[in-house]
């Protein structure tokens, strides 16, 4: 139930140290927990006069700071990446509504011989990391929507490697950034992600569905989750015939978990029809843990039948942390519990199948069926997975889990099923290498 309704989002800058970036921290007084959201002008993307692409931080020296009734205007002065040659003066204005804050921003002053193609501003929340617990629930929890496919939680996209830190760890699981269909050629984005976003909107769901937080910039080309874990949808800058300063727009939205809201306000935001944003019958909305199925430990692991291959408790080979924030490390690959399993198929053209019957002690009371998946095999792989009641099949999808990514493998039973058993058949075909698949939290959603 709101609360204070008229009260618009509270704005305040966040203590600034010389030299680091800026952040202005957006407190919504609607609900109880008072959700708060911080905006961090993070990084420009630039061409140097050499051709060189730079993903530099705007560190900032210099702040100023003028209110007025809902409003906070900013002026940044500072060095891109600390550099003398790298200059600039960005002015940023903060309007807040009860539900919204509209934020733009404008260059005014940068080196004449560098160009500046983007704004890659970081929207980072304590909340996203205190409730990315297991490690993977940021992503089942953050959606977006995709061509073809609408609504989507980010868990459950075609999802490419996520984004690591090069020698010193190898990706948290919930990462990803999807490449919008407007710049899907772009060379701005290092989206390695299969689908294509049809928005720049994206946002987060909390524990319990007492609101949500959205984020969506102007001209976005990539959207999704970084390593806070935090929402980002970076807008791309092209200048215009009127030859005016780069400048950015961005809204954020802090509003209860009414989808038929959100996309109301992102519309008249942004002027933007598509038909892709909207939910289909069968999507997994809201949010919700749903029940757990199978542990993949100890005597659970045992129920599993494999035809093809072995499958054996996984020993993780290195660790996963829940984000930048709080740190709290967790063994590859588990997702749920304290352990899971790996599935290894040689190669071959025999197809290898695993499955397990679930029983029900009335009629079947789930509507959808999920288990997390890894590809620890040094290529893609497709699983395809059916569900069988009485001996038919009544649904099947084919999934790609790409190298080194992690995917819930996420299916809808159809409505007229009503059975008291369902048999789960997860199947690979041909295979040109060594198929490794880590399988954990089988889950069903009623």
């Amino acid at each position: 139930m709101l609360r204070n309704e008229d009260s618009p989002i509270e704005l305040w800058l966040v203590e600034h140290r010389k030299n680091e970036t800026c952040a202005v921290k957006m407190i919504s007084n609607l609900f109880p927990s008072r959700p708060e959201l911080d905006f961090n002008m993070e990084q420009v993307s630039i061409k140097l006069y050499n051709g060189q692409h730079l993903l530099p931080y705007c560190n900032v020296t210099n702040i100023e700071e003028k209110r007025s009734e809902n409003t906070l205007e900013l002026v940044l002065r500072g060095n891109l990446n600390n550099r003398d040659d790298l200059p600039y003066l960005l002015k940023l204005k903060f309007t807040s509504e009860p539900l919204k804050a509209k934020i733009e921003g404008e260059m005014l002053e940068f080196p004449s011989n560098v160009k500046l193609t983007a704004f890659n501003t970081c929207f980072m929340s304590h909340l996203f990391s205190d409730e990315n617990n297991p490690p993977f629930e940021m992503a089942r929890k953050s959606f977006a929507f995709f061509e073809g496919k609408e609504f989507s939680w980010i868990s459950d996209a075609e999802r490419g490697r996520s984004e690591y830190h090069q020698g010193s760890d190898d990706g948290g699981p919930w990462i990803q950034l999807f490449r919008t269909a407007k710049h899907a050629q772009s060379s701005l984005s290092w989206s390695s992600s299969n689908d294509l976003a049809a928005s720049p909107l994206v946002g987060w769901v909390a524990n319990g569905n007492p609101y949500m937080i959205s984020v969506a910039s102007e001209n976005a080309y990539h959207v999704g989750i970084r390593w806070g874990p935090c929402l980002h949808s970076d807008a791309a800058f092209e200048m215009d015939a009127r030859n005016t300063n780069p400048h950015f727009k961005s809204v954020v939205y802090i509003t209860p978990v009414d989808m038929d809201l959100l996309l109301k306000m992102y519309k008249e935001d942004f002027n933007e029809e598509s038909q892709w944003m909207s939910i289909s019958e069968d999507a997994l909305w809201p949010c919700t843990p749903g029940m757990l199925l199978g542990s993949f430990e100890d005597e659970d692991l045992k129920t599993w039948h494999v035809n093809g291959g072995t499958f054996k408790p996984y020993k993780s080979e290195g660790t996963w942390i829940n984000g930048n924030l709080e740190k709290i490390q967790y063994p590859e690959g588990v997702t749920e519990g304290k352990g899971s399993a790996i599935w290894e198929v040689p190669s071959g053209k025999n197809e290898a199948t695993l499955n397990r019957l679930l029983k029900f002690n009335r009629i079947c009371p789930i509507t959808h069926i999920a288990l997390d998946a890894i590809n620890r095999s040094e290529g893609d792989v497709e699983i395809e997975v059916s569900i069988e009641a009485e001996h038919e099949v009544i649904v099947k999808r084919l999934f790609k889990v790409h190298y080194w990514t992690n995917r819930r493998l996420l299916v809808s039973i159809p409505k007229e099923s009503k059975i008291d058993g369902l048999n789960i058949i997860l199947r690979i075909k041909n295979r040109e290498e060594p198929v490794k698949i880590i399988l954990d939290n089988l889950r069903g959603f009623a």
